[in-house]
């Protein structure tokens, strides 16, 4: 796979990165000139850092609640049990496969029993990430020496820099030019962010023709050596802030719910199983094999998980679905469900509609009625069961809902036999009496 930095496939990369990222006019997109420094830039963007380390996810709740409990990181990772290099890698986001296992060992070792483990991963109220400020500050500093670009009014700098990655339009111009514009002027909170990342599209300090162009049209430089120097150094202030969105928390669901869901290799599925996502983990632990579904099932703390590991597991897990009340929606929707396993669950939900699990029971009933699929006994002794008027309806009407649902089923299978009929297909029977008609296109070249 090829690094960020590399400048191949821009049209490509184009279509996944050209989505709106904040105000942007390109007939008003300029790169502006300016003598303000880099320490006037840090000091009136101070807020700005602060966005950028929020969205990367650096500095996180754990550095925070560690110092307020006065405790350094040796001895937090000796209390929790891992070690000091875990420990740093989460505070700061750097973290690339955070483990609920982890961070729940270090709630504990932190006396924090009534949080969520996972909330260990939220922005600190009050740290910041040294690195981030800087490097905005030098990306922008070092991009405003490019030449201007307005709508209408620019240089061949440009021309030529699109047409060398491989674009028909000032694509190039007018995004990076957006981009630093929103910057400077701190429209949005990740405007630095999205400046970073067309910067490592666009330029790159290892393609001769980007240093070419550099060298022979912009103000940078008239030696080679210059514009290689330029380009390596606000591509590294760039690849800082790239790096830190890369690795955020938020960040890497979507990355991680795709590699749950495709990976082969187990070891790996087995540290998505222990994903701090209950996302992810629900897309995992399906994959994964039959023991370590029945440990989820059992001592997985979110519903989400065991929903999805009821819902497709085999017969093995379906039997311990069973004994886990909020698993049953999930085994209702089973589309491997055995009859056995079926007639338990039925049994286990209709004792339960009148107990403190009422509302599962509900929903598990209302989706077991609505399956044609099943065995018809098994429909049967629903209907027979809660189609009374004396049946009492719990919280939220779910037993009402399985009663409209088990009646439509029990209809459409009645009368699933007579649809098909050649009587009840009077449409069918008579498109298929006729000839079928000439193509209009045919009927208009026959014409004399």
């Amino acid at each position: 796979m090829k690094s960020p930095r590399s400048a191949a496939s821009h049209r490509q990369r184009r279509a996944a990165t050209d989505q709106p990222t904040g105000p942007i006019s390109q007939p008003t997109a300029t790169l502006l000139h300016t003598s303000r420094s880099t320490e006037d830039l840090a000091r009136s963007n101070g807020n700005k850092s602060r966005s950028a380390v929020v969205l990367a996810g650096m500095s996180t709740m754990l550095q925070h609640l560690r110092e307020t409990a006065h405790l350094n990181q040796r001895d937090l990772a000796q209390r929790a049990g891992v070690s000091q290099e875990t420990v740093s890698q989460l505070e700061t986001g750097k973290s690339a496969r955070p483990r609920l296992e982890t961070l729940t060992k270090l709630r504990d070792a932190l006396e924090l029993g009534d949080m969520r483990a996972e909330d260990l991963l939220d922005p600190s109220p009050l740290a910041s990430d040294p690195e981030l400020a800087p490097a905005a500050a030098r990306l922008i500093t070092l991009l405003k020496v490019l030449p201007a670009y307005r709508y209408g009014t620019f240089s061949k700098f440009w021309t030529e820099l699109s047409r060398h990655l491989g674009y028909q339009d000032l694509y190039p111009a007018s995004h990076l030019s957006g981009h630093l514009e929103a910057a400077i002027g701190a429209t949005h909170s990740t405007a630095e962010i999205e400046l970073a990342a067309y910067t490592l599209m666009f330029l790159d300090p290892d393609d001769a023709g980007t240093l070419q162009i550099l060298t022979d049209h912009s103000s940078i430089g008239p030696e080679r050596q210059v514009a290689y120097r330029w380009c390596r150094d606000v591509t590294d202030a760039a690849w800082v802030l790239h790096r830190a969105a890369m690795t955020s928390y938020p960040e890497q669901v979507g990355q991680l719910y795709g590699e749950a869901g495709e990976t082969t290799d187990p070891k790996r599925l087995r540290e998505l199983c222990g994903s701090v996502y209950d996302i992810v983990r629900s897309r995992a632990f399906p994959r994964a094999a039959m023991e370590e579904q029945i440990t989820a099932l059992r001592s997985d703390p979110s519903d989400e998980v065991r929903h999805a590991v009821a819902k497709s597991g085999d017969t093995e897990v379906q039997r311990a679905a069973l004994d886990v009340p909020a698993a049953w929606p999930g085994l209702s929707l089973n589309p491997g469900l055995t009859p056995a396993v079926g007639e338990q669950l039925l049994d286990a939900v209709l004792d339960a509609l009148t107990g403190r699990h009422a509302t599962l029971a509900g929903k598990t009933l209302h989706n077991l009625s609505e399956r044609a699929d099943l065995p018809r006994p098994l429909l049967d002794r629903i209907s027979s069961t809660i189609d009374r008027d004396d049946y009492p309806d719990i919280e939220g009407g779910w037993v009402t809902s399985a009663v409209l649902g088990i009646r439509n089923t029990l209809h459409d299978l009645d009368h699933q036999a007579d649809d098909t009929t050649p009587e009840h297909q009077p449409g069918l029977r008579l498109v298929t009496d006729e000839p079928a008609p000439t193509a209009w296109w045919r009927r208009f070249f026959a014409r004399p």
